[in-house]
């Protein structure tokens, strides 16, 4: 992300922060329907004032789920991007009871009617969701630079196991927000305002904010959604996206499975068999090859990466159709290759699939 921000493009995004409506309101939605009364599609979507945070899955591409962001505006009107792509592909509207029917373009640019409903089948879990957006000017003055904070956090609204439920919390708390208050959301969420804003100000009082205008609006933002969320089974997406000061900002992805049956959180050995990492390891490595059009016979070291090995990265999740392997920067190449997310389908890993348990909940046969 290019930061030559202008001053209102911040004067915006703090206009934005004001103009909530009705259906803005914090909320989780867990949504079914169909494209064309044809393809199946489900999302788990994160509405925090008018942004829109999740993922959608398509049932009949069994694809790993796309990444989604957009907005919530005045009337209903949705409007979600693919973050794979930064293409705009869903414009819709939502009703008062969440409703969302509208147009669905393709790869190939073809708008199709699909309709979403929320439901929330046996296995499914409701959330609650807290969320803090602020921002704050560098100095006194009407053209001071600016610090953008934004942060959500879900909590569950099942009441059927209160000690699984605290176990969740514990773990989103510990693991993805790096905090011990386990007890207030919203005051945990203040409190990384809190010293974000107070390091924006140290860092930067004593830059001449004219000369540097460009490299002094600051952004934070720590986002948790929901990838797949059934058979008493939920995958978490927590987003940490940190600007502050030169040409691009870095973001990092870290993902949580939990299982509420047995209030655990779950590793990627659980699923997979140990014994067979390195047929794993290599099973990755090949996708990448495939996604980055690099040749499977050669060196990865020529074309960026670190090394030629792949390690097997306990950074996953389960989705309905396979488990998506996450790379951040820095792992495994630098910031020219970027992150890199892998998808395996279950098709693809029944050599290291573990053949009962966990994924036996889930796998379509």
């Amino acid at each position: 992300m290019n930061h030559n921000n202008s001053k209102a493009l911040f004067l915006s995004i703090f206009m934005m922060f004001l103009m909530i409506s009705a259906h803005g309101q914090n909320r989780y939605l867990h949504l079914t329907g169909s494209i064309e009364n044809e393809e199946k599609v489900s999302a788990d979507l994160v509405i925090t004032g008018e942004k829109i945070y999740g993922f959608i899955q398509n049932h009949f591409t069994r694809e790993a789920p796309l990444r989604v962001t957009g907005s919530l505006l005045d009337g209903g009107i949705i409007n979600l991007i693919d973050k794979t792509t930064d293409i705009e592909f869903i414009t819709a509207t939502m009703s008062e009871n969440d409703l969302i029917t509208g147009k669905w373009k393709d790869f190939a640019g073809e708008e199709r009617p699909f309709e979403m409903s929320v439901i929330y089948p046996e296995g499914s879990h409701k959330f609650g969701v807290t969320a803090v957006s602020s921002m704050q000017s560098l100095i006194d003055s009407p053209d001071s630079p600016m610090a953008v904070f934004e942060s959500c956090i879900l909590t569950p609204s099942n009441s059927l196991n209160k000690a699984f439920n605290d176990s969740f919390m514990t773990l989103v708390y510990k693991d993805l927000f790096k905090s011990n208050n386990a007890s207030d959301p919203h005051a945990m969420l203040k409190s990384h305002e809190s010293v974000f804003f107070d390091q924006y100000r140290v860092n930067n009082t004593d830059i001449n904010t004219k000369e540097n205008y460009q490299f002094l609006n600051w952004e934070k933002r720590k986002i948790l959604s929901v990838v797949f969320n059934e058979s008493d089974l939920v995958s978490l997406n927590f987003q940490d996206y940190t600007y502050t000061g030169g040409t691009s900002g870095l973001e990092m992805n870290k993902y949580l499975v939990f299982d509420f049956t047995k209030g655990n959180k779950i590793g990627i050995y659980d699923i997979l068999q140990k014994v067979k990492e390195n047929t794993l390891s290599e099973l990755i490595k090949s996708e990448i090859c495939r996604k980055l059009n690099i040749d499977p016979s050669g060196q990865l070291t020529d074309n960026g990466f670190f090394s030629n090995d792949v390690f097997v990265t306990s950074n996953f999740c389960l989705t309905s159709y396979g488990i998506v392997f996450h790379y951040n920067t820095y792992e495994l190449a630098g910031q020219e290759t970027g992150p890199l997310s892998v998808y395996l389908p279950f098709n693809n890993l029944t050599e290291v699939l573990i053949s009962e348990g966990i994924t036996a909940r889930i796998v379509v046969k």
